[in-house]
């Protein structure tokens, strides 16, 4: 394993946007060599940790089906343009304006498939894709292209292969962790060092690296139970998984979870996982050999559809309640009914959401429907386009709660929330005083990566 990146040291890199609404800003930037933040209320803290030195990219993200380098196999490809580069001179601290030497490309340089929609987008140093995306971007080296649509996380749709049909036949390995790791939310020293345990006898969980608030990193020294899935999910093979199955020794608790209990008939385990499960199963895993290991979000699977939602609600109140959040999930929400006819309650539809999150220190109130399948689809006009049936629903959730002697409804957001696989969107719009965002989650990134996501679609600081 190498112990040193392929990107340059272990400092972040920034790839920004440019675009106000339709106006690409890029020309103006580069003329006065700056870089400004087009929100006034989104994006300050992350401006505001940009350092001078810091490398920054400007690029603009999209997909595109033809007139590609490679043949796409008639799929849509996620774009990424990169205009401009430089190194950052001055951070004037207003969470908005840098001050950049830019160098730009003309014409701009494209880079395919591990892309971001963000319009500040952290990028660090010490995983493949990001290394080669840091290469690519800042050092003008060329995409190694094969290596990307033959990864797990696009190989199916892009690779040279057929498409493997056994799906999740490892649930129950996953399911079993789960159980072992329920009885750990309060025995975090315990966790830790049956992790580091179990890492000494799995090459792919050896490298258990962690970034401090100083600053500084080293060995891992604390995870939250529920995170600590995703550290299954990088180089785990099924020998791998195998080798983690004992928890006796490295976990000691309430049982062993037995190798027994997986097989290869396990495509057919049960259609959903129980809730503590399913908290703690932000990553999907499938049989594929490779470094994470997930299936595409584009099949409308049932149990795979609860866990998802189930995950994101139990990563919310783990995380948040102890913040002054209240985190409700599954709750059901009225129609502020003025007449009525007698027989409506047989046939009028409730809402129930899958999340809402309230903080009254702050005034917010989030409601979150998760979706699991593509945050686009195509359109009758164009080659991509929101879900409109998902818009009405949200937008539904919103207004229907005005009037109601509730302060919270007044100003309430709406989020719907998609699984990705390499591509990440995180785009909103305000209608009638509500704003309504559409972001995905990535679940090919590590444990540590899906926290920082989970938080940034609500504009949440780790520390807040």
């Amino acid at each position: 394993m190498n112990s040193k990146p392929e990107g340059v040291g272990a400092r972040a890199c920034w790839f920004v946007g440019a675009t106000y609404g339709t106006d690409d800003q890029t020309p103006r930037f580069l003329q006065e060599g700056i870089w400004e933040n087009g929100y006034r209320d989104k994006y300050l803290d992350a401006v505001k940790s940009i350092q001078v030195g810091d490398r920054v990219a400007i690029k603009s993200s999209y997909t595109r089906k033809r007139d590609l380098p490679f043949d796409n196999r008639g799929q849509t490809v996620s774009v990424m343009a990169i205009k401009a580069i430089g190194t950052v001179k001055a951070n004037l601290g207003d969470g908005r304006t840098l001050k950049v030497d830019w160098k730009p490309f003309d014409p701009p340089r494209e880079w395919y498939f591990y892309t971001n929609r963000s319009t500040v987008w952290r990028v660090l140093p010490g995983d493949w894709t990001t290394d080669a995306l840091i290469g690519f971007t800042f050092e003008e080296k060329v995409q190694d292209i094969d290596r990307f649509r033959k990864a797990p996380y696009w190989r199916e749709r892009f690779g040279d292969g057929s498409v493997d049909k056994r799906r999740f036949n490892w649930t129950r390995f996953y399911e079993a962790v789960a159980d072992k790791l329920l009885t750990f939310r309060n025995r975090r020293e315990e966790l830790i060092s049956g992790i580091h345990a179990i890492a000494s006898k799995v090459d792919s969980l050896s490298n258990l690296q962690d970034q401090f608030g100083d600053g500084s990193s080293g060995p891992l020294k604390d995870i939250c139970p529920f995170t600590a899935m995703g550290i299954f999910n990088r180089g785990t093979t099924d020998a791998n998984r195998k080798s983690c199955t004992d928890f006796r020794r490295e976990l000691p608790g309430r049982g062993e979870v037995s190798i027994d209990r997986f097989g290869r008939q396990d495509a057919d385990d049960q259609p959903m996982v129980s809730a503590g499960h399913l908290a703690f199963n932000l990553a999907l895993p499938t049989e594929s050999a490779g470094e994470k290991h997930l299936s595409l979000p584009d099949r409308e699977i049932t149990w795979v559809r609860k866990l998802y939602e189930k995950g994101v609600a139990g990563f919310y109140d783990v995380v948040l309640s102890s913040r002054g959040w209240r985190v409700d999930a599954g709750k059901t929400i009225g129609w502020l009914i003025q007449s009525k006819t007698p027989g409506i309650d047989k046939i009028l539809p409730s809402m129930r959401t899958d999340v809402v999150l309230g903080h009254s220190g702050t005034g917010r109130r989030i409601i979150i429907d998760t979706k699991f399948n593509s945050v686009v689809t195509r359109g009758l006009y164009r080659e991509e386009t929101l879900r409109s049936g998902y818009v009405y629903q949200i937008y539904a959730y919103l207004r229907s709660q005005e009037g109601n002697g509730d302060p919270l409804a007044e100003k309430a957001s709406g989020l719907l929330l998609h699984p990705s696989v390499g591509d990440v969107v995180n785009e909103a719009v305000v209608i009638q005083n509500h704003e309504i965002r559409f972001a995905t989650v990535d679940l090919g990134a590590t444990a540590k990566e899906i926290r920082e996501q989970l938080l940034q679609v609500l504009e949440v600081s780790h520390a807040s």
